[in-house]
């Protein structure tokens, strides 16, 4: 029998860790890309992959200069869309290299600290960034016919889903998942199945009498969490969007 698991996810030093070498993943990425396809359509409604790009460097930059929520997700893909695939690495590299510096000095009692970002702790906001990286991240790889990306990144998107969705008082729902393998790196095509055996349920609300999802696949999950694939895919209404009640783009 599968062992079932609970729901974790990268904490701490690690997301500092993961988020540095996802930086990296998609500044590589962005580095050799030409220029038809830098301007190849993704799932994000009307934006390039250079739009999706900017957004991701153009928060990063916010991020690093304590300047968060001062531009939109339009606005920043809009600031930086004439940059050229090289330029575009580059400056996200040096935001990276900041906010690594930044995290560098984080003990125990600083990442449970709050952050100053909502109700969130630094924990959660640093989760909360790393999503948006990994899920952009995976938009642009599907636009240029890429596998997507596993390990620790999709780990850490499936708490920080979790963790959205509880805050937000979602459910009943017991949604069943593949369980992701947080030690891992690589793309798909098995890099994730060092944990192909075990489940991992997470509950939300009063669940007990509430019908289970099929087995789902831990991405697929996060993809209509985020708007991404129809929910009722997985038997699951659209509150489990967890966009739902902001204006900005996913």
């Amino acid at each position: 029998m599968s062992p079932t698991l609970t729901a974790g996810g990268p904490r701490g030093a690690r997301i500092a860790h993961g988020l540095a070498a996802s930086y990296e993943e998609l500044a590589s990425l962005l580095e050799d890309l030409t220029g038809g396809q830098w301007r190849e359509p993704t799932r994000c409604a009307g934006w390039e992959v250079r739009d999706v790009a900017g957004h991701v460097t153009g928060l990063a930059s916010d991020v690093a200069s304590g300047a968060v929520g001062s531009r939109t997700g339009d606005q920043q893909a809009a600031d930086l869309r004439e940059l050229s695939p090289p330029a575009m690495a580059q400056s996200l590299r040096g935001s990276a290299a900041a906010i690594g510096r930044f995290l560098d000095g984080f003990g125990e009692d600083t990442w449970r600290a709050p952050s100053g970002i909502g109700a969130d702790t630094f924990e959660q906001s640093y989760r909360r960034l790393w999503n948006d990286l990994y899920v952009h991240t995976d938009d642009i790889r599907t636009a240029l016919g890429l596998p997507s990306g596993r390990g620790p990144a999709l780990a850490a998107s499936v708490a920080h889903m979790e963790d959205r969705l509880k805050r937000a008082g979602f459910g009943p729902a017991r949604v069943l998942l593949r369980a992701p393998d947080p030690t891992t790196d690589g793309t798909a095509d098995g890099a994730a199945d060092g944990a192909a055996d075990a489940v991992l349920e997470l509950v939300f609300g009063e669940a007990d009498d509430a019908p289970a999802t099929p087995l789902t696949d831990p991405l697929r999950f996060v993809l209509v969490a985020t708007g991404r694939v129809d929910p009722s895919e997985l038997g699951l209404p659209p509150e489990v969007n967890i966009y739902r009640t902001y204006s900005g783009r996913p």
